[in-house]
């Protein structure tokens, strides 16, 4: 798995604006450490509806935490239906195996907060 940010993301069929909202909201749980895409996003067999399968990996994160992730995820109004899983409870080893092999990382919250911080030291010295 390799962290995809900048042009390299849109090759997944959603706009760069669109995944930086979806990270600002990641950005809200403290127990998201990281993302992994997978599914036909990352296969390059997705629909223009198709939906966005994400294995969230935190070993603190919780079904409570995920249920609120999802309503803050669609109260952005996306055209994207998102499709989230927590990887440390997933049974299936082979589906776990799968999302090793063929994910591809998306969101790092070390990254994002480098990446936060950085705009806002550029936005204080203009």
């Amino acid at each position: 798995m390799h962290l995809k940010l900048g042009d390299e993301i849109r090759k997944y069929g959603i706009d760069e604006g669109d995944w930086k909202k979806v990270f600002s909201v990641f950005s809200h749980f403290p127990h998201i450490s990281k993302a992994i895409l997978f599914g036909s996003r990352v296969k390059g067999t997705y629909k223009p509806f198709s939906d966005v399968d994400i294995a969230l990996v935190g070993e603190a994160l919780s079904l409570t935490d995920l249920l609120h992730l999802k309503n803050e995820i669609d109260d952005l109004l996306l055209p994207y239906e998102f499709d989230f899983c927590i990887y440390k409870d997933l049974k299936n080893t082979e589906f776990k195996s799968h999302i090793d092999r063929r994910g591809v990382e998306v969101y790092d919250r070390s990254h994002w907060s480098i990446m936060l911080r950085t705009a806002l030291l550029l936005s204080t010295c203009s």
